[in-house]
């Protein structure tokens, strides 16, 4: 009998091991961040923010008390498109082990399950492990309330912010190229070079309102276009706007040649007139919405070419494509 009663001991703790919770990796900081409550007793909160590790596309996550989820902007408004179905099959009497999916991506999918006697909608990440979350009738309720203020942050944050701190952090890696430059023993590498940053004294202004910020959550972000910026220069003199090289250059690189064109096209842009008003990047609610109506669609200008230019530096620069 005590034999038995180890070996069951045994068991009951390998099972207990099989289900031991393992949290996933926590997500990157968001710079500029708006966050929504949908269940504040339940720990149920949707944040849309500019994610440094995205090459700063603006991104929403979904989070728990235990998981999270991140997933890009045009998915939480196929969301929103679906949500008229979603709702209905919510609300329907649940029956075990029955599994609905309602949209799958290579990198998302939506799907029903049971839990807790109730039908709940799985939002899940399918390249992280761990990353999902789920959503019960109530959440979903809200979740739709708040579509317009989620959309309206979107685009606030896409046409507005993120080119000013496309602009404020091309300004201030100018600003730390000097700091070094002066530097008795300046960064070696890339570890040194992302100290050095966070030694460097912030002064935030009325024009820099996210340096602060910049400077915390995209470390390596600076710490890489720094050292981009570094080995180009070193690489062969030109000037700080990259004076493109000659092709038959020992020191000609793909990177710095495409960064040499944007340059120029920057400047090219100086003389090319704002946007006209039929240029206009149209965005709708979805016909369930409670904020849906025919004159309520919200328009804004597409950016300008400048900020496409800077956003593509970004991006070259931080993939080192």
């Amino acid at each position: 009998m005590a034999g038995s009663i180890d070996d069951n001991a045994t068991l009951y703790n390998e099972k207990k091991k099989a289900f031991t919770y393992v949290p996933p990796t926590p997500p990157a900081e968001l710079i500029e961040s708006t966050s929504y409550t949908l269940d504040f007793t339940a720990r149920k909160f949707i944040i849309v923010g500019i994610d440094p590790t995205e090459q700063l596309q603006t991104v929403v996550l979904l989070l728990t008390s235990s998981r999270y989820v991140k997933i890009s902007t045009d998915f939480i408004r196929r969301i929103f498109s679906l949500m008229g179905n979603v709702l209905s099959f919510i609300l329907d009497k649940p029956q075990n082990y029955k599994r609905t999916i309602f949209l799958e991506t290579d990198s998302y999918k939506i799907s029903s399950m049971v839990y807790s006697g109730s039908n709940v909608l799985v939002i899940e990440s399918k390249t992280k492990d761990g990353c999902r979350v789920l959503l019960n009738r109530i959440d979903l309720i809200k979740l739709q309330e708040l579509e317009w203020c989620i959309t309206a942050s979107i685009k606030e944050k896409e046409a507005n912010i993120k080119p000013k701190i496309i602009k404020q952090i091309n300004n201030y890696c100018e600003y730390l190229r000097k700091k070094y430059s002066q530097s008795d023993s300046p960064p070696n590498n890339l570890r040194e070079m992302e100290i050095f940053i966070r030694n460097v004294e912030v002064r935030q202004s009325m024009d820099t309102p996210n340096l602060s910020q910049i400077k915390m959550f995209a470390t390596t972000q600076l710490a890489e276009l720094c050292v981009a910026h570094r080995n180009a220069r070193n690489s062969e003199p030109y000037d700080k706007n990259f004076k493109r090289l000659s092709s038959l250059s020992p020191n000609f690189s793909t990177i710095m040649d495409e960064t040499a064109k944007l340059y120029e096209d920057i400047d090219a842009c100086d003389e090319i007139n704002p946007l006209e008003d039929d240029n206009l990047v149209k965005y709708e609610y979805s016909p369930i919405s409670p904020n849906y109506s025919p004159d309520n669609n919200i328009s804004i200008k597409q950016e300008v070419a400048t900020t496409s230019i800077l956003a593509k530096v970004i991006d070259i620069l931080l993939s080192g494509e």
